[in-house]
């Protein structure tokens, strides 16, 4: 299921807390701050830590793809 990123520490206790909602209630204008118990709003939380970005290792294979291309 996609989630969304829509913010970090959202409550006043976190530290390095990220928050993540499923788009389809996103996308249906559910917010954290508004929602309610009868929403069917799903929110995640996941520390810093533990979220891997792909976006660098994406380019160094574009990179690597167009040298190979390249190549006699």
């Amino acid at each position: 299921m996609p989630r969304v990123f829509i913010g970090r520490n959202l409550e006043p206790d976190d530290e390095n807390e990220l928050y993540f909602q499923d788009f389809e209630s996103y996308k249906h204008g559910i917010r954290f701050d508004s929602s309610t118990a009868d929403d069917e709003a799903i929110f995640e939380t996941g520390a810093e830590k533990h979220i891997i970005e792909y976006e660098r290792a994406l380019d160094l294979l574009m990179s690597c793809a167009l040298r190979r291309r390249d190549q006699p």
